[in-house]
C-alpha cells in the first residue's frame, strides 16, 4: 500500500475548510490557495439501519440491501462513479479541493462531511476518515471511529508507529489501514495513498 508522506506542519483540511485542526491531528495535505467550491453539509446521526457504506484497506465497500453483500469499491475507481456513490449513501455535499504538493504526485479531494476520498488522475487512491465528526462509518469487522485500542489491536494486528510525529499512530500492513489513537481510542483512520505533512 503507497503511503505518500511529506515533511512539515501545515495541514489538509484547515485550508479546505477554514477550520484549525487540534495539534498533531492529521489530515491530508492542501495548499494553501484552496478554497471549497461547496459548502460540505453535516452527516446525519447514526440510524438504527444498517450502514450503506464500509471503509475497508482497499478502497471502499458499498452495502447491498438486498442481500446483505458488500461488494468492494477498489482503488482505481474513477472519481465520478464514487463520488455519486459515497454522496447518496451519506447524503452530504461534496466539497473539492486538489494539492500540487503531496509526495506521490498531485491529489484531488472530495469530502464528504468527515470522510475525505483522495484521487489521483482521476481515479481512487485512498481516504482518510476525521473523527472530529461523529459518523456511522466503520470496516466490515467494525472498527471505526471510537473504537478501543484493545479493538484495533485484536482485529487489526497492526503495529504502532513509535516515530510518528503526527501522534499515536499505528498500521496494519495485513489490512492496509493506518490510524490514531487519542485518550485510547481511535480518533482518525486512512488507507491508500495519503498526503500527510509531517
Amino acid at each position: 500500500m503507497v503511503r505518500a508522506i511529506l515533511a512539515g506542519a501545515v495541514l489538509l483540511l484547515a485550508a479546505c475548510s477554514g477550520e484549525v485542526p487540534a495539534p498533531q491531528e492529521p489530515v491530508p495535505a492542501t495548499s494553501a490557495t484552496e478554497t471549497p467550491r461547496n459548502e460540505a453539509a453535516p452527516i446525519a446521526a447514526r440510524s438504527s439501519e444498517a450502514a450503506q457504506l464500509l471503509i475497508d484497506g482497499e478502497g471502499l465497500r458499498q452495502v447491498d440491501p438486498s442481500n446483505g453483500g458488500t461488494p468492494l469499491v477498489a482503488w482505481g475507481t474513477p472519481r465520478a462513479t464514487v463520488d455519486q456513490m459515497v454522496g447518496a449513501a451519506l447524503g452530504v455535499a461534496v466539497d473539492k479541493s486538489l494539492s500540487q504538493e503531496c509526495g506521490a504526485g498531485p491529489l484531488e479531494f472530495s469530502r464528504f462531511g468527515p470522510l475525505t476520498l483522495n484521487y489521483m488522475d482521476g481515479r481512487l487512491v485512498g481516504w482518510y476518515l476525521d473523527g472530529r465528526s461523529k459518523t456511522p462509518l466503520a470496516t466490515v469487522s467494525g472498527i471505526g471511529i471510537g473504537s478501543t485500542r484493545a479493538q484495533v489491536m485484536d482485529v487489526l494486528k497492526p503495529q504502532l508507529i513509535e516515530d510518528s510525529t503526527l501522534g499515536d499512530e499505528f498500521y496494519s500492513d495485513g489490512e492496509g489501514l493506518g490510524g490514531f489513537f487519542e485518550d485510547g481510542k481511535v480518533a482518525s483512520l486512512y488507507a491508500g495513498t495519503t498526503c500527510f505533512f509531517r
